[in-house]
């Protein structure tokens, strides 16, 4: 059958077909004339018996799985551990209701309606910075954070302070008010001792600090208190003897070490380094000093020196002429030879080519002043020899000089009660009653008015200066500074 014959009558140009409503509305065509009928005897008669025998046998099995968001949470069921309840989900506030509303895989934790507490490793009570939220309070922890050292349970805000370099009470400040603290004194130059002072601190006895409040000088840790006489007690403070050469000047300090200052064009300002020093006298270019043993040694210009075998107890240098005695007073000059006889002496002095000795029928002298012009009248504790003159002191304390008198060296001499007496290149010096130094002669350099008005211990006069220990065991130097000589350390 035509496609275009169903369901409508179709006219065409050259055929005209003509059926009943009827039939056209039943979509069949009814026979019209003879030549419809020869169209009909001539009709296709065949019948197609093929049968289609194929059978789709295809099954859809996919499944539609998601991802699917059930509680609308926005967070997908392989990601939200519970897809039923939109309050739980990665990332939310979790609560003390005993589900894991955030879905790390702990109950209860860190919850946002829970209690804080704090960390308290050290278990003494008191807690750390480091807070802790839980519904109940858990073991291991603090209602505070008030302990500024959580790992160590005796430190907090009720523990003791002691002096043990920690904050223990927890206040900021180290070792404050603690238990063992004691009565201290500053101790500046580290020494072991402290600054005199009259009204000492009190705390903890850490560096910087002594108990012992009697440190002469603490700008310097080799100047401090000593045992001056060897009984045991720290008598003495400071400077233990000074001694003023020609240009240089050298002295022992309170660690009985040799310290020299000044010229020292020939190495006498240049002294050895080893301690235990018990005398020390400075020459004109030369110095001299007694080690523990009374051994001697010299440095700077020694070139007329043979050095004398003790023991010995003291020495005194002059400018080519030094002089050492034993502890039976037995004496040994050396150096230029001035003939001096070795018998025992009271005290001796070597000046410039000449040495004197006091015994106990008076002074002699030997070299270049000689005999006449020494005072009579008994013996003479103390000698000191300058450049030809000399000065004695005798039991009494008064003074009496003999030589060379330009300068007034030997006519100026005070009287009175004098100890200390030194004898320089032109001018002398001694220590009177009230302790104050007493010089006279040459003054072209204020060795003789520059003294100071400050009681003193001891004095020395040199070559164009003077040098003393003070009352408090400090050095002081007046008179020529040219080369630094009047500067002590």
């Amino acid at each position: 059958m035509l496609p275009f014959l169903l369901g409508a009558c179709h006219v065409f140009e050259r055929l005209v077909i003509d059926c009943p409503s009827d039939a056209c509305d039943s979509g069949t065509l009814a026979p019209d004339s003879e030549s419809d009928a020869d169209a009909d005897a001539d009709a296709d008669t065949d019948t197609d018996t093929d049968t289609d025998t194929d059978t789709d046998t295809d099954t859809d099995t996919d499944v539609d799985t998601g991802p699917y968001d059930l509680d609308g949470d926005g967070w997908v069921a392989a990601e939200d551990c519970d897809d039923a309840d939109s309050s739980v989900y990665p990332g939310a506030d979790e609560l003390c209701d005993r589900v894991d509303d955030d879905c790390d895989g702990v109950v209860d934790d860190d919850p946002v309606d829970g209690g804080s507490w704090y960390r308290d490793d050290d278990g003494d009570g008191y807690g750390s910075t480091a807070v802790v939220r839980a519904c109940l309070q858990p073991t291991g922890t603090a209602t505070n954070s008030t302990d500024c050292d959580d790992t160590d349970a005796t430190v907090n805000p009720t523990a003791r302070e002691t002096c043990d370099g920690v904050d223990s009470d927890c206040d900021g400040t180290v070792d404050d008010n603690a238990g063992d603290a004691v009565e201290r004194y500053a101790d500046a130059d580290g020494d072991g001792w402290g600054e005199i002072t009259t009204t000492p601190d009190f705390g903890c006895l850490e560096a910087g600090w002594s108990t012992d409040g009697s440190d002469c000088d603490d700008t310097r840790d080799w100047l401090h208190p000593y045992d001056g006489d060897g009984d045991g007690t720290e008598e003495s403070c400071g400077w233990r003897r000074i001694s003023a050469g020609g240009r240089h000047t050298c002295g022992l300090d309170s660690g009985a070490a040799l310290r020299c200052w000044g010229d020292d064009s020939s190495g006498q300002s240049t002294p050895p380094t080893a301690s235990g020093w018990i005398w020390v006298d400075a020459g004109e270019a030369a110095t001299c000093a007694l080690d523990a043993t009374g051994a001697l040694d010299c440095w700077g210009d020694t070139s007329v020196f043979t050095l004398p075998t003790g023991p010995w107890v003291e020495v005194d240098v002059g400018e080519d002429l030094a002089v050492v005695q034993d502890a039976a007073g037995q004496i040994d000059f050396f150096g230029t030879s001035v003939g001096a006889s070795t018998a025992t002496w009271y005290d001796a002095s070597a000046g410039s080519g000449f040495g004197c000795a006091s015994g106990a029928y008076g002074a002699y002298c030997w070299g270049t002043v000689d005999d006449d012009g020494i005072p009579g009248g008994g013996s003479w504790d103390e000698l000191g020899c300058g450049t030809n003159w000399a000065c004695a002191r005798s039991a009494t304390g008064s003074l009496a000089c003999w030589g060379d008198d330009t300068y007034g060296q030997v006519s100026d001499a005070p009287s009175g009660r004098h100890s200390g007496l030194s004898a320089g290149d032109r001018h002398g010096c001694a220590i009177d009653s009230s302790d104050l130094g007493a010089c006279w002669g040459d003054d072209s350099d204020g060795q003789v008015s520059s003294a100071p008005s400050a009681g003193l211990q001891s004095l020395s006069a040199g070559g164009a200066h003077t040098c003393a220990i003070d009352a408090d065991g400090a050095a002081t130097c007046w008179g020529d500074d040219s080369y630094g000589q009047s500067t002590p350390p």
